[in-house]
């Protein structure tokens, strides 16, 4: 194989390669909205149960891994939000059902996105293997 085309197939490994990397990466990303998205889903499904829970109902909340301490449910109706810097504003349930909601819906159409981005990289791979194979003859 001469120098030149030696190169031609150096560039296009290098090419195939940072494609692949960029897909792996892709990957993770979609995992990672996923994960999200189910854990908005628990979450949601915790508010529902705990709207069904009376006031001065005793529970126990996790502290760590099998560490609970006892607590008694206040105002379930009512919850508090972390809206950053450490600060907690009350918020109603459904309020926070809804926000819940607008967070999983922003994360589907991020998710959306990246798998129409995965697809793109997958054809991308492709015509870069087939590149890549047509210059080392296989």
């Amino acid at each position: 194989m001469d120098e030149k085309k030696q190169r031609a197939v150096h560039d296009k490994y290098l090419e195939f390669k940072m494609a692949h990397q960029e897909m792996q990466q892709l990957q993770q990303h979609l995992q990672k909205a996923e994960e999200q998205i189910a854990e908005i889903e628990y979450t949601q499904q915790s508010l529902q149960e705990l709207a069904e829970v009376a006031s001065d109902t005793e529970i126990r909340v996790p502290v760590a891994n099998g560490v609970f301490v006892k607590a008694k449910i206040q105002e379930p109706q009512k919850l508090l939000v972390n809206v950053g810097s450490d600060t907690c504003l009350e918020k109603p349930t459904e309020q926070v059902r809804e926000m819940l909601m607008q967070q999983v819906m922003q994360i589907a159409e991020i998710h959306e996105q990246m798998s129409h981005k995965m697809q793109d990289l997958m054809e991308t791979l492709k015509k870069k293997e087939a590149e890549l194979n047509k210059l080392t003859g296989e």
